[in-house]
This record gives C-alpha cells, sequence and structure tokens, in this order.
C-alpha cells in the first residue's frame, strides 16, 4: 500500500504532482483563474504552487471566505522571499526546490487531519441527530405529561365535588363521624391538587433527576399539620393491625411550605406503615432541636420530625441509598413501590435547607429524622418565641 492511497489533492498552478501520484495520490490539477473548482468538499488537501504571492494570498483569502473549503488543509510551496508574507494565510509552507519526499511528507499530514476532521464532523452530525431525536421525545413526553395532568385534574375535580356533597348532606344525613372522614377526604383531594398544579416529574428510576423544588413559605404550626396528616392514616393503621401514635409536648411553628411537609409525613408514614409488620408501632413526634452552636449555620432553631417505627430498620450501608430516587432495597423486592417517595423527602428537606436522615428507633426498626429551620432568615438569639 502506498502513502497516499486513496487522498485526492487539488494542485492549482504550475506543478509537477509526479511525486504525489507516484505516492498513490489521486491528483486533480486546477485553474487558480476558477476558484469554483477549489471548492470540492471531498479533496484531502490543495496544493498551491508556481502562483506569485499576490495570487497565492488571493486564492487563500477565496478558500477561506467559502464555508465549503475553509477547512480543506493548504500547503504553499514558496520560495524563502516569500514565506514570510504567507505566514498570515494558516497554511503550511514548503519550500521551494524541497525534495518531492517533504511535500509528500506533508500532504500525508493534512490529510490524516482532513479525514480526523471528517470523522469529527460525523460524529457531530450524528450528536445533533441524536440531540434532535431526544428533544422529540421530550416534546412527546411533555404533550403525554400535560394530557396526563389534565386527566388527572379532571377526575379530581369530580372527586371533590362528589367528596363535598356528601359533608354537606347533600345526598343524605351524614353523622359526626361521616362527617369527619370526608373532611379528610376533601382535605387529601385539595392537597392532591396542589401538588398537581406545582407539576412534579413523572420519570422515575434510577439517574433520573427531578425538577427542581420551591418552597412556598407560611408561618405554620408544624405540630397543627402534623395531626392533621396523621389523623389521615389512622383507619389504615387500625386495618393493618398497626398502633399509630402522635407525640409531642409543645407547639411549634416553622416558616414552611405546609403543602411540602405535608408531602414529607405523607411519603413517610406510609412507609412506615408498609414496612412495620402486624402488631407493630408507628410513632411521629414533632420537638423543637436546640441549636448545635451559637453561631453560624448551625445557630439555627430547628424543628425536627421523627417517624419511628418497629419494623426491620435500615442497614448503616444503605442509609444514603435509600434517597436516591429509583433505588429500593433487595429485600422489599415483593413490597409495591417505585422507590420515589424517600428520594421527594430529601429533595424537599433540601428546598428548606433542611435535612433527612435515618438512624436506628428506639421501637426496634427505622426512624427518619427530618430537621427544618423555624426561620432561614435569623438565628436562635434574633427568634420571638411564638406559641
Amino acid at each position: 500500500m502506498k502513502e497516499l492511497d486513496g487522498v485526492i489533492v487539488g494542485v492549482v498552478g504550475r506543478h509537477d504532482a509526479g511525486a504525489l501520484e507516484r505516492a498513490g495520490a489521486t491528483v486533480v490539477h486546477l485553474d487558480p483563474e476558477e476558484f469554483w473548482t477549489a471548492r470540492e468538499p471531498s479533496y484531502h488537501a490543495i496544493v498551491i504552487a508556481g502562483l506569485s504571492l499576490e495570487r497565492s494570498l488571493a486564492f487563500v483569502r477565496e478558500l477561506r471566505a467559502d464555508p465549503r473549503a475553509r477547512l480543506v488543509p493548504r500547503a504553499i510551496v514558496a520560495s524563502p522571499s516569500t514565506s514570510e508574507k504567507l505566514c498570515a494565510t494558516a497554511s503550511v509552507l514548503v519550500p521551494a526546490g524541497a525534495a518531492d519526499e517533504a511535500l509528500v511528507a506533508v500532504v500525508d499530514e493534512m490529510a490524516l487531519r482532513a479525514r480526523s476532521a471528517s470523522a469529527d464532523a460525523q460524529r457531530i452530525l450524528e450528536l445533533e441527530q441524536r440531540a434532535a431525536e431526544l428533544s422529540g421525545d421530550i416534546d412527546a413526553t411533555a404533550k403525554d405529561r400535560s394530557a396526563l395532568v389534565h386527566d388527572v385534574r379532571v377526575l379530581l375535580a369530580v372527586a371533590f365535588g362528589f367528596a363535598c356533597n356528601l359533608r354537606d348532606g347533600i345526598n343524605g344525613p351524614v353523622d359526626d363521624q361521616q362527617r369527619a372522614s370526608l373532611e379528610r377526604v376533601v382535605a387529601a383531594l385539595q392537597d392532591a391538587s396542589a401538588l398537581l398544579e406545582r407539576g412534579p416529574a413523572l420519570a422515575s428510576g434510577p439517574g433520573v433527576r427531578a425538577a427542581k423544588r420551591v418552597a412556598k413559605r407560611l408561618n405554620v404550626r408544624v405540630d397543627d399539620l402534623v395531626a392533621e396528616t396523621i389523623s389521615l392514616f389512622t383507619e389504615t393503621a387500625a386495618e393493618a393491625g398497626l398502633a399509630l401514635a402522635f407525640d409531642h409536648v409543645e407547639p411549634v411553628s416553622a416558616w414552611c411550605d405546609p403543602v411540602q411537609i405535608k408531602q414529607i409525613l405523607v411519603n413517610l408514614v406510609v412507609n412506615a406503615l408498609k414496612f412495620t409488620p402486624r402488631g407493630g408501632r408507628v410513632v411521629v413526634a414533632v420537638e423543637r432541636a436546640t441549636p448545635k452552636s451559637a453561631r453560624g449555620f448551625d445557630a439555627r432553631a430547628n424543628v425536627r420530625i421523627t417517624v419511628s417505627d418497629s419494623g426491620p430498620g435500615v442497614r448503616p450501608e444503605d442509609r444514603l441509598r435509600v434517597f436516591e430516587r429509583g433505588v429500593r432495597l433487595g429485600r422489599d423486592a415483593e413490597i409495591d413501590g417505585q422507590g420515589i417517595g424517600l428520594s421527594v423527602v430529601s429533595e424537599i428537606a433540601l428546598a428548606h435547607a433542611g435535612s433527612v436522615e435515618v438512624e436506628d428507633s428506639a421501637l426496634g426498626g427505622a426512624a427518619f429524622v427530618v430537621e427544618l429551620p423555624v426561620d432561614v432568615r435569623r438565628r436562635e438569639s434574633e427568634l420571638e418565641e411564638r406559641p
């Protein structure tokens, strides 16, 4: 195989290209007065020889001005007196009178660069095509999601209307216990509608990133919010043969997003009930945590929400993994779930500049501990006592 087999060289001007042909190149002689003949993108190199300085410069300017020829490597066979003036053309300069092997070596190097550039261009084209396909997939997913959100919103509105009718006795009298249950149904439907309007990500699985969450803060009695949310699961816990209790000593307020805090509670309580065997206990505690330091970040006053259970617990080596989206422990393969709930808890805690950890529970299982700042704008020493 010859050195320049498969290489196409355009030769502009008066030059004996015999050495290039003997090395295996296909040589095309180009008329310097007809620039368009040099714009063919299949050339691996263009050699300019035997032209005056002015004509060489003009020809290179034409090549550089045309997108089809701009990237084709160029070599100019130049005399020592003109080489300095040709340096700015970004061409490879070959001394006039140099051995034929020198020009062959230069063309071989330029052809290698041209092939590499062509391969890069092909890769870029493939990436652009893939990006276009992904963009189409994203558009299709967005449309599917919009349709799903619309359909779910309609169904929630229908359910909300029926629940309100039942609660208000329009379809017949209801006793106090039934009315209380219906109030919970109405509240849950309102929360579901609020979450739907915020548009959480629908995708799941390891490596899938959720949209950034933003907390809409209000001054909220966290203990009341917890009590209200736990009441939704009282009957579910009883039917599963579990004791569900709420433990708090004093009222606790914080600037937080009540809808998102309910999400935290729902996910943690559902998990605790799901993984705790019949006859077990689930306890939700709320307290004001003591600042860890008098200065800096640790000087904040936090609200601590702890959901403890008497289930199997979480091994130390799994305590970070369980908060990753789409991750489920092997032991839980037979239990329904997609591995999303705890990642939601973590995302919301971070959106509140808080934290969530899992540790051993005094009940023998797992204790999920969420800490949220009472007020991210102030330190403990600057906070007024709130009832």
